[in-house]
């Protein structure tokens, strides 16, 4: 007598919902010669590139205002 092993049925991949861009006006921008204050963990200490700013203490990453 043969004994059929059956796979388990493995579940449909989990659907990722679209990233969304908030509005234009809702954008935070990181401002040269000003107090910046991190919109995720509110600290103000940056490390600034040519195009971006990123928290030094949470890497979320904002453009720079021109």
């Amino acid at each position: 007598m043969k004994i059929r092993l059956r796979r388990p049925r493995s579940a449909p991949p989990a659907a990722t919902p679209p990233v969304q861009q908030p509005p234009p006006e809702q954008i935070r921008w990181y401002v040269p010669r000003k107090v910046n204050r991190c919109p995720s963990c509110g600290e103000s200490q940056w490390l600034v590139g040519r195009a971006l700013a990123e928290c030094g203490h949470c890497a979320l990453a904002l453009p720079i205002a021109r």
